[in-house]
């Protein structure tokens, strides 16, 4: 490209020149015919201007020379590039004929350049992918885009290899040309073709395994087959690809560390030795635990290093081995921990015991009896006369055969004290070995004593028994067979050694008690094991005697009654006094329940309180029968009373008074109580007080309805006297009773002035409201009493007393409410009018941002009706305001904040809005008032104001750069056709006239230099080239003309539009002219990028460099130079943007956004009248 393009400027270049020496030889050619014509002085002027003609003409011819030289460089670095590429370069026309290609294209196709020209490249393309290759020339001829297909192809030879193509029309003389670059791809297929069998073998083996298997990547799982998707009761893969390795997985493990931890540990591991295998607790989707058996192995696919896991279920096993650890704990805790002595006895010997075996026989450490025969610590023979290890031989024998065996044997305690064992031996069958004896020990040493003590109990019971004069009796449920004592016999008046049978002796009871004793019976038998049971009987000579039968029921081994055993006793005298007793409480309590008494008594030596449930009921307590303290009472006393309660106490016992005071009393529950309590001391012969009895009553109800009855008359009587209250009793007849209250000040009337008169006559006006009154009803009413030409107003209450036969009426002077309502009104009349005349709309809204008031703009504004919008949601009302923006600007005005905002877009309107809390007197904000107002047509205004200010300074910048453009070509005329002329005519001068070399040479270069500097400058203020070859070339040749040992500069120039405004593309030039010149002097940077690119309606500059940087803050506010003033001023009246990001020692990049087309505010071309 870059030599077609020298060719390009070349060729321009050279016509131009031809056709400029052809017309002035034209010229020349009439000047010589009519050359006779002229005078001397015109000749002589026509020789000078041949001269100068001719001065330029070796000066064009000059730079033709140096043009075809950087052409013809140019273009052999092309050929090169071209030639030895690595990709295969052809040109195809229309009809896929080879036109011209590389060398690297001809090796592909395996022949010679000279053989290929003019052959179809189809030729070269496999038969099953020709129709591939037509669809891509076809796409490629008919489309601006880059097209690109892969093949498959054949050499010369026939060899096949693969190709991947790419191609781009070219519009050459008229038709269309397809230039294609095409690479081998061959071993690329190969090596795609190996990974993808070798995938498949994989996946295929992956997803086909038995076992769970998955892939990991950087912690999380990255495939996996569907045994894992089964395992984990997963719906399919998406479950478990993409999620994290921990899936599922408890925090801790069952050994107590941390999952992530282990896990990390186990990756290290695998990291480390190439493999790992552990086992793993984790939950299935269903939330199921799960142990699994994992083996990790690192593997790499594609250059990327993956965990490859496979999973096996264990969770069954795992159950298994805990259901044995937990079974072998749990026995094993049995046997250690086992209040009982334990052992193992095998072999005769005793191999295991716990530490309550060892405690049981006095052992300090179990070697003192594990490996020990079986007779350790037992004597040698036992009380029957057995030897023991005979005894023990026998009793495991018989174990064996019943499966269990309890016994009893005597053993020696390491002390050497004799102590009795209760041993329960159990056989267990273990495979290939000897029977293994569990023997349990219980000490049964004091029950053997307690069997000889109850022995002597029982003898010392008989004695006792005997004392008491109580019988003893049992009877044998299984037999019926009846055991009566000499005593027993006694009580029931028989006869002493003849036999009874039960029912002889229930026919000694007296017919009355006979079901009762029956029922006792009964319930002992199949109750409560006790018999307790008072009855009568009959003796035979017919005297009556009460019986109390005490007993106990036995049960055989079986567990099914056995025998009742107990003692009778004779309590007929006793029952007789405790009749006559109860009888007498039974007339007290009667008394004492009808007067609501509680009866108390204390001990005065003991301070022992008695006293009943009613007593202690009064006192708030819970009803206990046991004895208490007189410390109780005063407890319960409230502290205010003690003292005085104390002093009657003392008083009444000092001098034998009765005691009668009313006093409080605090319940546990805090509450007050008042009680009137009485009583009396008794003393004893010698005149000391012995006991304080007395009675005591809760009389709360009565003083509550006392204190209610006094407080009700205080406070009547204060609101009467205090309040402009006015009460009125008034006779059926009219007459009034009783006129009081702080009302009647306002009347100018003292109480009861009008106690007599007659109402009607007093207050005609309230003759229909009196008559309703006096007829029985009650009556509310505005009363509106003169009052020496003031109105008041009193608002009124009546009622009829059927108990006194009088009406009563209340009257309140309300006057100032009233006068204040109508101050009110008044006011909010006013605030209304305002509200409904102001040009603003104006919405108050309460705490929860409900709409309280809505004036008359802002009903249009929203389009609603303030009688239908009140006390409802603004939000709710207006759906467009319910949006983040306004929500937040109320939240911060009920927090006290005062805020504005402008132009708020509201239905194709802008309003400015005032946001302030509204506050109640106390300073607490209940609200928020706005105030909007319509700034559409200000905007509109404002708009079209600014659109005619840029319109103006857009006008002026075009007249600034037209002049600045013509000023910069008159300079550059100058300065070729005055400085740069004499300039070379100096140097011809130099060159033809005889002068030391030495001085030539030096003059000769000073002068080269200020024809080079001349040309630059020349160029820069007009550079022609951009006229001519446009935007492009123009940036293109700028960036040569920069030395690049001094900078090194990168330009990229992306596919402008073709029909730039003229003026954008010198304000382009311009701009990038100004940056790299800034660069060169400021930055001192050693590369410098630009960018030129169109994005979408914008072109985009960029000028980046390595240089020292700046702050851009900093520069911006000291405005220092006119370069970057300049820039920002042209790309600014172009309506476009510009960004400068630097940091010191970091280098600069400037970015420029211009608009074009439509979106670009287009500037004249030539300056206007009014610029």
């Amino acid at each position: 490209m870059s030599a077609s393009l020298a060719d390009d400027m070349a060729g321009r270049l050279h016509t131009s020149s031809l056709d400029e020496l052809r017309q002035r030889a034209e010229r020349r050619r009439v000047v010589t015919e009519t050359l006779s014509q002229k005078s001397p002085e015109e000749v002589q002027r026509l020789v000078e201007e041949l001269q100068v003609h001719q001065i330029e003409l070796e000066m064009q011819y000059e730079e033709l020379l140096l043009a075809q030289q950087e052409a013809q460089r140019v273009r052999a670095q092309f050929i090169d590039l071209y030639d030895f590429a690595p990709v295969g370069y052809c040109t195809l026309d229309a009809h896929g004929l080879i036109q011209q290609l590389n060398l690297r294209a001809s090796q592909l196709l395996g022949t010679t350049r000279q053989l290929l020209q003019d052959r179809r490249f189809q030729l070269f393309v496999a038969p099953d992918n020709r129709d591939a290759f037509y669809q891509f020339l076809q796409r490629t001829l008919h489309s601006e885009e880059r097209q690109t297909c892969e093949l498959e192809m054949r050499r010369h030879d026939g060899t096949p290899f693969h190709a991947l193509l790419e191609g781009l029309p070219v519009a050459t003389a008229g038709t269309t040309q397809v230039r294609v670059t095409f690479l081998d791809t061959t071993e690329q297929r190969r090596t795609a073709q190996a990974l993808t069998t070798s995938e498949a073998k994989f996946r295929t083996l992956f997803e086909q395994s038995a076992d769970a298997s998955v892939l990991v990547h950087d912690r999380r799982y990255v495939d996996c087959n569907q045994a894992a998707v089964r395992l984990l009761g997963a719906r399919d893969k998406s479950q478990i690809v993409g999620q994290p390795l921990l899936l599922n997985v408890p925090p801790v493990q069952p050994n107590g560390r941390s999952s992530r931890e282990l896990m990390e540990h186990y990756l290290r591991t695998v990291q480390a030795t190439g493999s790992c295998q552990f086992e793993w607790l984790r939950h299935t989707f269903a939330g199921e635990p799960m142990w699994m058996d994992v083996t990790v192995t690192p593997i790499e696919v594609g250059g990327q290093q993956l965990l490859y896991a496979t999973w096996r279920d264990i969770t069954a096993r795992k159950r298994a081995e805990e259901a044995l650890l937990a079974s072998e704990t749990r026995f094993r805790t049995l046997f250690e921990q086992s209040s009982d002595g334990m052992l193992l006895l095998q072999d005769g010997r005793y191999t295991a015991c716990n530490a309550a075996a060892l405690r049981l026989i006095g052992a300090e450490r179990p070697e003192q009896v594990v490996g020990q025969p079986v007779a350790v610590c037992a004597p040698e023979c036992q009380p029957d006369g057995r030897l023991t290890a005979e005894w023990f031989a026998d009793n495991v024998r018989l174990a064996q055969q019943q499966g269990s065996l309890r016994c009893e044997m005597l053993m020696h305690h390491f002390s050497g004290r004799d102590i009795w064992i209760e041993g329960v031996l159990t056989p267990v069958a273990i495979p290939e070995q000897t029977t293994l004896t569990h023997m349990v020990w219980r000490d049964v040493t004091e029950r053997r004593h307690d069997v000889e003590r109850l022995r002597e109990s029982e003898n010392r019971l008989r004695a006792a028994l005997k004392s008491a004069k109580l019988g003893v009796n049992s009877w044998n449920l299984k037999t019926e067979e009846v055991y009566l004592d000499e005593r027993a016999r006694a009580i029931l008046g028989l006869p002493p050694e003849q036999p009874y049978t039960f029912d002889e002796l229930i026919g000694l009871t007296h017919p009355d008690d006979r079901e009762l004793l029956q029922a006792a019976i009964e319930q002992t038998v199949h109750g409560n094991e006790q018999l307790n049971a008072e009855y009568r009987v009959v003796h035979p000579g017919g005297e009556v005697r009460v019986v109390r039968a005490n007993g106990q029921l036995t049960r055989d081994e079986q567990g099914a009654p056995l025998q009742i055993t107990g003692v009778l006793r004779d309590v007929t005298e006793r029952r007789r006094d405790r009749q006559r007793l109860l009888d007498s409480e039974e007339r007290l309590r009667l008394a004492l329940i009808s007067s609501g008494a509680g009866v108390w008594e204390v001990d005065l030596e003991t301070n022992a309180l008695q006293w009943d449930e009613r007593a202690q009921a009064i006192f708030g307590r819970a009803f206990s029968s046991l004895p208490g303290r007189f410390a109780a009472l005063t407890e319960a006393m409230h502290p205010d009373d003690i003292a005085a309660v104390s002093a009657a106490l003392q008083a009444s016992i000092q001098h034998n008074t009765p005691f009668e005071l009313e006093h409080r009393v605090v319940w546990p529950d805090g509450t007050v109580h008042h009680v009137a309590a009485t009583g009396q001391a008794v003393y004893s012969p010698a005149g000391q007080p012995l006991r304080f009895v007395g009675l005591v009553r809760d009389v709360t109800d009565r003083y509550e309805a006392q204190q209610e009855i006094s407080y009700q008359t205080r406070l009547l009587d204060r609101i009467v006297h205090n309040m402009p209250v006015v009460l009125t009793r008034v006779a059926p007849d009219g007459t009034l009773l009783e006129v009081v209250g702080a009302g009647l000040q306002r009347l100018g009337v003292a109480d009861n002035f009008l106690n007599g008169r007659n109402v009607f006559d007093a207050y005609p006006m309230l003759l229909e409201h009196m008559n309703v009154l006096l007829s029985g009803n009650e009556v509310r009413f505005l009363g509106l009493p003169p009052n020496r030409g003031q109105q008041v107003y009193f608002q009124n209450y009546g009622f009829f007393d059927e108990e006194r036969q009088c009406g009563i009426l209340f009257a309140i002077d309300v006057t100032e409410t009233q006068q204040a309502n109508a101050k009110l009104k008044a006011e909010k009349d006013f605030s209304r009018s305002l509200l409904d005349t102001s040009v603003d709309g104006i919405v108050a809204l309460d705490a929860s941002l409900c709409v309280t008031v809505l004036n008359r703009v802002a009903q249009q504004t929203f389009g609603l009706v303030e009688s239908e919008v009140v006390n409802r949601k603004l939000f709710e009302l207006v759906p467009e305001l319910n949006v983040p923006q306004y929500r937040q600007v109320l939240e911060r005005v009920l927090k006290g904040e005062l805020l504005q905002r402008y132009d708020l877009p509201f239905r194709n309107q802008y309003f400015d809005a005032y946001f302030a809390p509204l506050q109640n007197p106390n300073g607490d904000i209940t609200g928020v008032l706005a105030v909007i107002r319509d700034v559409t047509e200000r905007n509109r205004l404002a708009t079209l104001a600014t659109q005619a200010q840029l319109q103006r300074q857009k006008e002026v910048l075009s007249a600034i750069l037209h002049t600045q453009e013509d000023e910069r070509k008159r300079i550059a005329e100058g300065l070729h056709n005055g400085v740069g002329q004499l300039l070379y005519a100096t140097k011809l001068h130099l060159e033809h006239k005889p002068v030391d070399e030495e001085h030539r040479a030096a003059a000769l270069g000073v002068l080269n230099e200020a024809i080079k500097a001349t040309r630059s400058i020349s160029f820069e203020l007009t550079p022609n080239i951009l006229e001519d070859f446009g935007l492009k070339t123009a940036l293109e040749e700028l960036c040569k003309r920069i030395p690049q040992q001094r900078l090194q500069v990168h330009l990229a120039v992306g596919e402008l539009p073709t029909a730039l405004p003229r003026v954008l593309e010198t304000a382009i030039y311009r701009i990038v002219q100004e940056l790299l010149n800034n660069v060169m002097k400021h930055a001192q940077a050693r590369e410098t990028f630009v960018y030129v690119e169109p994005a979408g309606r914008h072109i985009q500059v960029s000028v980046e460099d390595d240089g020292a940087g700046f702050d851009v803050e900093t520069a911006v506010n000291q405005h220092s130079g006119i370069g970057l003033t300049g820039i920002r001023n042209r790309v600014g009246l172009l309506g476009g943007q510009l960004t400068i990001r630097s940091q010191p020692g970091r280098g600069t990049t400037i970015s420029i956004e211009l608009p074009v087309g439509s979106d670009a505010q287009e500037l004249p071309t030539k300056p206007s009248l009014l610029a």
